[in-house]
């Protein structure tokens, strides 16, 4: 995550990375954070992050990533506000556990490192 947060201080890398999150869409802000945080974020990474780094995870609030996600998100959806961001993010990392599990599950052979 390092590594990419410095490949995104270059103004053109940033610039490819906001128009690549600013394709992706749903109905809705919650939906389409959903659908950005997992093109950008792998489940297996997910689990060790949380939006303020609680518990020794990795913290994403302050990240550039983040930082574009959440002005793309509040560009597009006038009434989704930071409140409604950050529970968002929040919930959808929070379950990183169960949605990996059930990859696990799902692809057992492919994923038997992780467990």
């Amino acid at each position: 995550m390092k590594n990419f947060e410095q490949l995104i201080e270059d103004k053109i890398n940033l610039q490819h990375f906001h128009q690549y999150v600013s394709r992706i869409s749903g109905r809705n802000g919650k939906e389409t954070l959903q659908r950005i945080y997992k093109t950008v974020f792998s489940n297996k990474f997910a689990v060790l992050c949380s939006w303020l780094g609680h518990r020794g995870n990795f913290a994403i609030k302050n990240l550039q990533t983040t930082i574009v996600i959440k002005d793309i998100i509040l560009g597009e959806y006038a009434d989704f506000k930071e409140k409604d961001i950050e529970s968002s993010v929040s919930e959808w990392f929070r379950l990183a556990k169960l949605r990996l599990r059930r990859e696990n599950e799902k692809f057992p052979q492919e994923n038997a490192e992780i467990y």
